[in-house]
């Protein structure tokens, strides 16, 4: 879509256009001053000098601001690609005891759109018009089409700087906070639910959104520094919140104080519809332009080192009672105490025990010595635990370490509940270690039996569509959760043990279960449910689950469409991503913060809708991305592949820098980026964060010798 831009001439002085195979964006007052009260309260004025040049110019306005003071902007318009790049400069001349902010935005004026007509993706945020997201997920359907007049985000949310909007015509565009620097304070968020006004000169970061004008239709732009609202995300402790709230930045009118910042804006247009297939390609144009225009790089690190370092926290973590052994879901992971973590040993997810237990056995067959014995003597108890647990019903996911009893991760109206992905995984894990005993030449009837009744039990209780529950009561059976959101995380285990057990049947159902997630995803318009510890929401690890499924499903049956479905589900598991560094706030005290200042936050990876906390799943799943690379030969996906292993890393405790952490190999479970900056709910380590990184390894590691090219280097 090629792009015109032109400055209009009006009796006000000059405004600007942007014309794009036949529609047009507009602004008559491109410098608008913004004072309290609302993200559009203030004075809007046009230029009052042009100087054209050649397919752009530069725009000059003084806006008052009060007790004999006023902003002196220049706007330097450019044409770039498929969109125009303006550079705005402010300059405060004089002082007053008021407050300020600024804006920059943009209208169709061929069409009339609400927020009700416009589908909005925010990289982490916000995805489409996907139904399955909380009633205030900032620029989620359901707060769109309840009437907000604004939809203001803060940049420091958004794996990119970057807002899109979506017309019912196809026609999009996109804004992208090219210079982003993202300075705040100490102070920033700390109201647990909204309604604070803040002024402060060192808030150098912005919101991208837009707002509803008189005429009834979105404007969109770049506001400065970052108000937030009509909704926003709450920054205290669980349950997680998106209170109706405003969040509003300012800075103070004082004598020199300048702005600086520069926005592009791209048109284009993707296809229209609801389905998760047109998400994608919505995502995948607009965020692989932020993405070079950014160009995220991510130091290269030992990856052999990390796996080792984490492995042997890993080892000192094992537990036995009675006759059961395991690793305690959390631990502190900075003072040399677990007052008050969670000692169940479960597996999958965030439990992953029995993946603990293959690393751990793999690892001790690497090792010399006792050490290594006793890591494979680890392993394998770990998994013969888990291998007694009864499975037609599901005993458990594990058992508690203190009491010895079997137990889950969560509870469902008060029943233990265990979670289709929590036996699919549990099980998985359990497969790979047997088929490593075996090469090693040792069976282990006991544990393949144990798989195979995983299996056994999940076709068992799948829908003749192919859906499954998501969740059942321990021990009876008894579904707990209905949703059939995330049928696609058994797939990659019914399809290791259909080809290792030679039983075709479950083969079947693993096609079965992928075809219902497609169908799932494409009627919801986005993957959901993959994270057990949050709602049945829009998540990062729902696509990254489908995109492992439907990579297994493409290498089992063959076949594009289950190659361009894994495509569809990896351009949007990349997006949720950082891949611009957020600083720390300016004046926090670097002890007291989680994340320390400096260290770079690209790489890690937001969760979910609803709330703006940061983790580095994904590692786990960089062969995934690699696979992509292979099988395409895009070498964006080597470059994805390789930020989420060694990006991920960044916060990791290593020889030479353990921050504050215990020592060598710990890390923290996860921390905020946007809103509380740097700090987490908790200081915890959860058994996921070392079998992240070390199956993330091990997995590249088995896909042979060129997978080296992602653990070798930090970029292309």
């Amino acid at each position: 879509m090629t792009t015109r831009f032109e400055a209009v001439r009006s009796a006000d002085g000059w405004g600007v256009r942007l014309a794009a195979d036949g529609w047009r964006l507009v602004q008559d007052r491109p410098v608008a001053v913004l004072v309290p009260g609302g993200p559009a309260t203030g004075t809007a004025v046009a230029y009052a000098q042009w100087t054209a040049d050649g397919g752009g110019g530069r725009g000059c306005a003084r806006v008052p601001l009060g007790d004999d003071a006023w902003a002196d902007v220049t706007d330097t318009w450019s044409l770039v690609g498929d969109g125009v790049r303006v550079a705005r400069e402010l300059v405060v001349c004089g002082t007053s005891r008021g407050a300020f902010g600024s804006r920059l935005s943009l209208r169709r004026d061929d069409v009339r759109a609400g927020w009700a007509d416009v589908a909005v993706f925010v990289p982490g945020v916000a995805y489409g018009d996907a139904t399955q997201v909380a009633e205030g997920a900032l620029g989620g359907l359901p707060a769109r089409h309840a009437g907000v007049r604004a939809v203001l985000v803060r940049e420091d949310r958004a794996a990119a700087p970057l807002f899109v909007a979506r017309y019912p015509d196809g026609g999009f565009v996109a804004l992208l906070h090219e210079d982003v620097r993202g300075g705040t304070t100490a102070a920033d968020c700390l109201v647990p639910d909204g309604g604070e006004t803040l002024v402060d000169e060192r808030f150098d970061f912005a919101s991208l959104g837009g707002v509803v004008t008189t005429d009834e239709t979105v404007e969109l732009g770049l506001w400065f520094p970052a108000t937030e609202g009509e909704y926003t995300y709450s920054s205290g402790g669980l349950p997680l919140g998106q209170p109706r709230a405003w969040r509003a930045r300012f800075q103070p009118v004082r004598d020199g104080l300048r702005q600086r910042y520069t926005m592009v804006v791209r048109t284009g247009s993707t296809a229209v519809g609801s389905g998760v297939a047109a998400l994608a390609g919505l995502a995948s144009t607009t965020w692989r332009w932020a993405w070079d225009e950014l160009r995220p790089a991510v130091p290269s690190v030992d990856i052999g080192r990390v796996a080792g370092a984490v492995l042997d926290v890993l080892a000192e973590r094992v537990v036995t009672v009675a006759d059961r052994t395991g690793v305690a879901l959390e631990a502190d992971a900075v003072e040399r105490h677990d007052h008050g973590c969670a000692t169940v040993s479960v597996m999958g997810f965030v439990g992953a025990a029995t993946d603990a237990g293959y690393l751990l056995l793999r690892a001790g067959g690497h090792r010399s010595g006792d050490r290594g014995m006793t890591m494979a003597r680890q392993g394998a108890a770990i998994l013969d635990t888990f291998a007694a647990m009864p499975m037609d019903p599901p005993a458990g996911e594990g058992f508690d370490t203190v009491t010895g009893g079997w137990a889950t991760y969560r509870s469902v109206a008060g029943r233990p509940a265990v979670y289709a992905r929590s036996v699919a995984e549990g099980c998985l894990a359990t497969l790979r270690a047997e088929a490593h005993e075996e090469d090693a030449g040792r069976s282990r009837p006991v544990w393949r039996t144990w798989w195979q009744a995983g299996a056994r039990w999940l076709v068992a209780n799948q829908d003749p569509d192919g859906g499954l529950p998501r969740a059942w009561e321990a021990g009876t059976g008894e579904v707990l959760d209905p949703s059939r959101s995330s049928a696609a995380v058994v797939v990659p285990f019914l399809v290791a043990a259909s080809r290792r057990a030679d039983e075709p049947r479950w083969l079947e159902a693993a096609v079965a279960a992928g075809s219902h997630a497609w169908a799932e995803a494409d009627r919801t318009g986005c993957f959901a449910g993959g994270t057990l510890d949050n709602p049945d929401v829009v998540d990062k690890e729902a696509a990254v689950l489908a995109l492992e499924a439907f990579c297994d499903l493409h290498q089992a049956v063959g076949g594009e469409p289950w190659l361009e479905r894994a495509l569809v589900a990896a351009r949007l598991a990349e997006t949720w991503t950082y891949v611009w560094d957020v600083p720390m706030p300016v004046d926090a005290d670097p002890a007291d913060l989680h994340w320390k200042p400096g260290v770079p936050t690209v790489g890690h990876q937001l969760i979910t809708t609803g709330a703006s906390m940061t983790d580095g799943f994904l590692a786990v799943n960089a062969a995934a991305f690699a696979r992509l690379w292979r099988l395409t030969g895009d070498d964006h996906w080597l470059d994805v592949a390789r930020l989420v292993t060694h990006g991920t890393t960044s916060m990791l405790a290593l020889p030479g820098r353990t921050f504050d952490l215990r020592g060598v190999g710990w890390q923290q479970e996860h921390w905020c980026f946007g809103g509380r900056r740097g700090y987490g709910l908790n200081r915890r380590w959860l058994t996921w964060v070392p079998v992240a990184h070390a199956l993330g390894a091990a997995r590249l590691e088995d896909l042979g010798p060129w997978a080296a090219t992602v653990t070798g280097g930090g970029g292309r």
